[in-house]
């Protein structure tokens, strides 16, 4: 006797589950063909292909205890499904049958019938089932309530079936690494300084201070000599503070540099005061004797450069034409230019022979 219950308790739960699982596959999306009535079937997702159950564990003997329910839908309409199923059972018992469904939304109702067949029924043992249930987890789980009639007498009981859902997409690729920014090309070296011009090789003469050490603040912009004027201009022009050279403020000093018997000198050659950027000069030949007018200022006095013969041009904070006299140390970039002879010339950044 308890061994007839198990039994029928084992087809009772193989073909509830049979069922549930043609249930799932019964759903459908679309609706419901049309008639006289306005009503519609809500769509449902398709529930083609295999629903499972858990496996059975190797070597199970009772029979009450069932499992590798594999549920085929075959078909699907609009309102309905059309499937098979099998399953396996402790003690050697297999299951089979055939089922259909209808579909209403997610709304599952499944109808099996089939038959169980193993040692225990040598003649075989039928059974019919009813299964209503409703989708969940988009599509991909349905749980069962179920009532029937077996061989063995009337069955219930619940069953939940899985089908598999779509492998999730691969991620796509990481973008591909940004192309390494190319390799600037070196600066191009600035010119070489004309004749061997070095700033550390050059004396310093005429009582000025050494301002090899100053800081570079200035840049000089333009520079000319035409019309009786020397002309400069820079970047810090009235802005270096000035200096009381008796009762006159001088704000700034030009300085010189040549190249007299192959040594480079250096002095002081003109005050400015305040913004000033023009002092009386005939012409350039004018320039030996009108700036360096005693030995004071040797070699500078009596050397008249020659027409095209490299002279450079600074300009220095404070008075440091024969003193040092500077509030702050600071100067402008040295420049060079060809020596324009009588004739004066006119040079800027552009023209420039060489820029410091």
């Amino acid at each position: 006797m308890t061994k007839v219950t198990t039994l029928m308790a084992a087809l009772s739960v193989a073909a509830l589950t049979a069922a549930c699982g043609f249930e799932h596959s019964t759903n459908v999306i679309a609706p419901t063909a049309a008639t006289t009535s306005t009503t519609t079937t809500p769509s449902a997702p398709s529930m083609m292909g295999v629903w499972s159950s858990n496996a059975l564990p190797a070597g199970v003997p009772d029979p009450g205890t069932c499992g590798n329910f594999q549920f085929q839908v075959s078909n699907q309409t609009s309102t309905s499904i059309v499937g098979s199923f099998t399953a396996a059972c402790g003690g050697g018992v297999s299951i089979s049958g055939n089922g259909n469904g209808q579909l209403n939304g997610n709304a599952v109702s499944i109808n099996v019938s089939g038959n169980a067949a193993g040692s225990l029924f040598p003649g075989g043992c039928t059974f019919s089932l009813t299964a209503n249930g409703n989708l969940e987890d988009n599509g991909y789980t349905l749980p069962l309530s179920y009532t029937g009639t077996t061989c063995l007498g009337p069955v219930h009981g619940s069953e939940t079936l899985h089908r598999p859902s779509p492998a999730a997409p691969p991620p796509p690729p990481p973008p591909p690494a940004p192309e390494p920014e190319p390799t600037p090309p070196p600066a191009p070296a600035p010119p070489s300084a004309p004749d061997g011009f070095n700033l550390n090789n050059v004396r310093i003469v005429g009582g000025s201070p050494d301002v090899r050490g100053w800081a570079i603040t200035s840049d000089i912009t333009e520079l000319s000599m035409t019309g009786g004027y020397f002309h400069v201009d820079h970047t810090r022009r009235c802005q270096w503070p000035g200096v009381d050279m008796g009762g006159a403020l001088q704000e700034a000093t030009i300085w010189i540099f040549e190249r007299i018997g192959g040594q480079w000198y250096g002095t002081g050659g003109e005050r400015l005061r305040p913004c000033q950027t023009d002092k009386g000069l005939g012409s350039p030949l004018e320039i030996a004797s009108g700036w360096f007018y005693n030995s004071y200022w040797a070699p500078f006095t009596g050397h008249q450069p020659a027409n095209g013969e490299m002279v450079g041009f600074m300009v220095a904070a404070g008075s440091t034409r024969a003193d040092n006299n500077a509030p702050v140390h600071e100067r402008t970039r040295i420049v060079m230019i060809p020596w324009p002879g009588a004739g004066g010339g006119r040079w800027n950044q552009s023209s420039f022979a060489w820029i410091e």
